[in-house]
């Protein structure tokens, strides 16, 4: 459950009544297009934090955020950007990591990418990981674009069969090494720790074809690596099939 729940819009400037305290989750509504929601937040010099911008799930879910941190300009009377993403946590999804310069307050600004629309979350954490509780967690596996789960009901848990693709598909395609499995095997246990998701490994040494998600590299050269200093260099993809989920 959200601790900050934006009942009427918050408005794109510092005079929003909205605080949001470190270690909290916001729950609100880009409700027309290129509109933006700020949220205050008092951050201390010299410590980090995790900011994360994502679609609520379900049909009304913002489908591609962009999260912006803003701070006063005392000249201007308005704010300057400080740090700023666009879909960095993947799936339309956002996320910024920042050292504050000085023990001042900020604000939070959500927006929609250019004219989307839809409900979000917002989350803020000290430290250089988001922390992602059960609700977060959800969020992230649902589906923005068709507001599928993984579940016949929203909120119960559910097991999804994985396994590591045996019979590869598209550009570049290679199968997972172990170091990859044993790290995957860490991660769903993780994921399965913090909401009611648990996985089953379909053959989880192996490599299998019979599962609900299975996962494979690609290398497309298509897709310049953006985040090197070489754009010779190739971007890889961690692939993943699914089929239909149980809800939509």
């Amino acid at each position: 459950m959200a601790n900050v729940i934006e009942t009427t819009d918050a408005p794109a400037s510092i005079t929003t009544p909205y605080t949001l305290l470190v270690g909290q989750t916001a729950a609100g509504a880009i409700g027309v297009a290129f509109n933006s929601d700020f949220y205050r937040i008092d951050l201390t010099a010299g410590h980090q934090y995790v900011f994360a911008l994502l679609g609520a799930g379900g049909s009304a879910s913002l489908p591609d955020s962009l999260l912006t941190l803003e701070k006063l300009d005392g000249a201007s009377g308005g704010t300057l950007t400080v740090a700023s993403n666009d879909d960095s946590l993947g799936d339309g999804n956002s996320v910024i990591r920042f050292t504050a310069p000085e023990t001042a307050t900020y604000y939070l600004n959500a927006q929609g990418y250019w004219d989307f629309v839809g409900t979000y979350l917002l989350a803020a954490n000290e430290g250089t990981r988001l922390n992602v509780g059960a609700e977060l967690a959800r969020n992230l596996l649902d589906n923005n674009d068709t507001g599928a789960q993984w579940t016949t009901n929203e909120g119960t848990s559910g097991n999804v069969t994985i396994g590591f693709r045996k019979t590869l598909a598209g550009v570049g395609a290679t199968q997972f090494t172990d170091a990859q499995k044993a790290a995957t095997q860490q991660i769903t246990a993780m994921i399965s720790e913090v909401c009611g998701l648990t996985f089953t490994y379909v053959d989880p040494t192996g490599f299998t074809d019979s599962a609900t998600i299975l996962l494979q590299n690609i290398n497309d050269p298509f897709f310049p690596d953006r985040m090197g200093s070489s754009f010779s260099a190739r971007r890889c993809f961690m692939w993943v099939a699914c089929p239909a989920p149980l809800r939509r």
